[in-house]
């Protein structure tokens, strides 16, 4: 059988031993084996898809169904979105014109950090 994708160079989470491995074949959406990329790449076929995934961590499976969309609705207007600040004082050079954008009772939250 050949694989749709392989990801490889990656650091992928398998919930069972080995804990992780090197790379992953997919085909029709579902995982068909796990192991070392030499071992993986066994099951390319031309037409499969090959991502480096650049030594990233990978948890297959993990869906992330903590959302709260009530309160990012309600409390949207005072976050303070942190990611991709390249300093600490850049930063909290933003805390001044965010205090001011929400009701005075309120401070932002600092999302991102």
């Amino acid at each position: 059988m050949s694989a749709d994708t392989i990801l490889h160079n990656a650091k992928i989470a398998t919930n069972s031993k080995p804990l992780f491995v090197d790379a992953v074949a997919i085909t029709e959406g579902k995982i068909i084996a796990t192991g070392n990329a030499r071992d993986i790449f066994r099951l390319r076929a031309p037409a499969t898809k090959v991502i480096d995934a650049n030594r990233r961590t990978v948890i297959p499976g993990l869906n992330d169904s903590d959302m709260h969309p009530i309160r990012a609705g309600l409390s949207y207007n005072m976050e303070l979105r942190w990611d991709g600040v390249p300093s600490v004082a850049d930063a909290l050079r933003m805390l001044p014109r965010t205090w001011g954008m929400g009701s005075l009772d309120r401070s932002p939250e600092i999302v991102g950090v």
